[in-house]
């Protein structure tokens, strides 16, 4: 009698080829993942610049935009001055795969809502995005870089 059926090694390569498929796809889950969390942090970021130099621009009040590093993870604060006393105004609680460097703290000015031109990098493993603050008033520049 003969038997029809896969051999223990047309099973094994089967068995290799789906397990190496589901390896590949898990990675590009995860790279594409920690990429929109980088656009998400990045645009959360310059929305809420805006947000804290129309703020002091309305108001009069400054606003300090400082990192914080805790227990949870990194967060950057935009923090309201009131007479010596700061109150928050927004925190941004960045994930894990995102870090960022070149500022620690600066100063929204109060009523003309003025940024001393900087740049501050947000990466990721495998992605950057530089923003670059330009003449004081908002202006910004991001570009991306793999």
């Amino acid at each position: 009698m003969k038997k029809s059926g896969f051999t223990i090694a047309e099973s094994l390569l089967v068995l290799f080829i789906t397990t190496f498929l589901f390896i590949l796809s898990s990675n590009l889950q995860q790279l594409d993942s920690s990429r929109y969390e980088l656009k998400l942090v990045t645009d959360e970021f310059l929305v809420q610049m805006e947000h804290a130099q129309n703020w002091a621009i309305i108001t009069g009040e400054g606003v300090k935009v400082e990192v914080l590093r805790t227990v949870e993870g990194n967060q950057i604060q935009f923090k309201v001055e009131r007479s010596g006393d700061n109150s928050i105004f927004h925190t941004i609680q960045t994930p894990e795969s995102v870090s960022f460097t070149n500022f620690g703290h600066f100063w929204v000015k109060s009523d003309t809502g003025y940024v001393a031109p900087m740049t501050i990098e947000f990466k990721t493993k495998h992605q950057k995005k530089v923003i670059t603050l330009q003449m004081g008033m908002g202006r910004h520049i991001v570009k991306d870089y793999e």
